[in-house]
């Protein structure tokens, strides 16, 4: 069974975390996002736990399971700043094959991690280049066992600039955008902080 990765918005108030949403048109806290393992990015190694004294009595309600026969359960419950969020860009550039761009211009993939594998800097791709002309192209070569993997000369390159979506900092946009839409109801005006919450089910 798949682990998933789903991130809420809360604020933190006087060392206490409350829910603010999603919430979906039943009131049942729906997470911003919900990524398997197989796809979630490594944002949630930035995370710090919630300690029991942090749970207010909403957040408890929200984030707690009840297994029969026992007591009332609360989930490992991690959270970040709102303003401790990666701030990078998403989008990525460089030197990329251009067999890559091709089938990603034609949406020819079934997972992004298939592409963009092989890339080069600008400096790197520049001393390529120079390094060609004067040469020519880089002969085939083999590894310790005889087996010859691909060369590739500068040009099979292009330079190109595409968003990587299974990254941190592309969730954290997403958690930043949401998160916004709260700062309507004053959270910080009355000395809250606005903060996302992570749990893994």
């Amino acid at each position: 069974m798949s682990t998933y990765y789903c991130y809420y918005i809360g604020y933190i108030e006087d060392d206490k975390i409350y829910p603010l949403g999603m919430y979906n048109n039943k009131g049942k806290m729906v997470p911003v996002i919900e990524d398997s393992r197989s796809f979630a990015s490594d944002l949630w190694e930035m995370f710090d736990c919630v300690g029991a004294n942090q749970f207010s009595e909403e957040l408890e309600k929200e984030f707690s399971y009840t297994v029969y026969g026992t007591d009332r359960n609360r989930e490992s419950l991690r959270y970040l700043k709102v303003k401790d969020l990666p701030t990078e860009s998403y989008i990525k550039t460089g030197y990329f094959l251009i067999s890559d761009i091709e089938r990603f211009e034609n949406d020819d993939y079934d997972d992004i991690s298939e592409l963009f594998y092989e890339h080069i800097s600008p400096v790197a791709y520049q001393a390529k280049f120079n390094s060609e002309l004067v040469f020519g192209k880089p002969e085939p070569k083999v590894d310790c066992e005889g087996e010859e993997f691909p060369v590739y000369s500068a040009g099979e390159y292009a330079y190109y600039a595409y968003p990587d979506k299974r990254s941190r900092e592309y969730d954290a946009e997403l958690l930043r955008i949401v998160a916004r839409q709260f700062e309507s109801y004053k959270v910080e005006d009355k000395g809250r902080e606005l903060v996302i919450l992570e749990v893994e089910r």
